[in-house]
């Protein structure tokens, strides 16, 4: 079985940090050989839905698409306080449309979901949403992200390790200390960096990583 990830879109891809990272992640550059070997093998998977779809199982079929996972990986944007525990994507904004937990009908095989959205224990957290995943790691708050050329090689390095640990973690809750553990290593390791820099730019570039990592420790939440 592979680890199938999905990002849904919000706007055209180069404005949507969505977009950004589908568009980051989808290639071998500043990739481990043990990643781009997943991705060769198809281990990994990525699937990048830019349109609305009534339904995952419509998407799944204009797209001949089998999800033979017991976990699913979104990438999206959540609502802050939605009309209803919603994430939004593909465009939606502009067609008065949601992705809610009936877009997600039929998880029946699905153990586990990671959602990447910003908000994403709150809305995962309705009886709905809880229906349809047996288990779930979130962010309760705004997933900071610096996105461009001088932050790629540090987004790539980190995703790769979290998917890694979701593919070795089929418990959300080790997930959630798996993933905490990854937080404190790479700032350990950027705060070293930062130290042994003389160059104003890498310092920046290592501080505002440091940042987005000390907001994903203190945010991530399972259930």
């Amino acid at each position: 079985m592979s680890l199938k990830i999905y990002f849904i879109l919000s706007e055209p891809t180069e404005d949507c940090l969505v977009g950004y990272l589908y568009n980051l992640l989808s290639t071998n550059e500043n990739y481990s050989i043990k990643m781009k070997y997943y991705l060769f093998i198809k281990k990994i998977r990525l699937h990048l839905i830019d349109e609305w779809y009534n339904s995952f199982e419509d998407f799944k079929k204009a797209n001949s698409l089998i999800h033979n996972s017991d976990k699913i990986v979104v990438f999206a944007h959540g609502l802050k306080n939605p009309p209803l525990p919603v994430l939004i994507g593909a465009y939606i904004l502009k067609m008065n449309n949601y992705i809610d937990s009936n877009w997600f009908n039929k998880l029946d095989n699905i153990n586990l979901g990671v959602f990447y959205t910003c908000f994403g224990a709150r809305i995962l957290s309705d009886n709905k949403w809880r229906t349809l995943l047996k288990q779930w790691v979130s962010f309760d708050g705004y997933f900071i992200l610096f996105k461009g050329i001088l932050f790629n090689k540090f987004n790539k390095e980190l995703f790769e390790l979290m998917f890694f640990a979701i593919i070795e973690n089929s418990n959300a809750g080790q997930l959630k200390q798996t993933l905490v553990s990854i937080f404190e290593n790479q700032m350990a390791k950027l705060k070293q960096k930062w130290k042994s820099s003389s160059s104003k730019r890498e310092k920046s570039i290592y501080f505002n990583s440091m940042l987005c990592l000390t907001s994903y420790k203190s945010l991530i939440r399972s259930y």
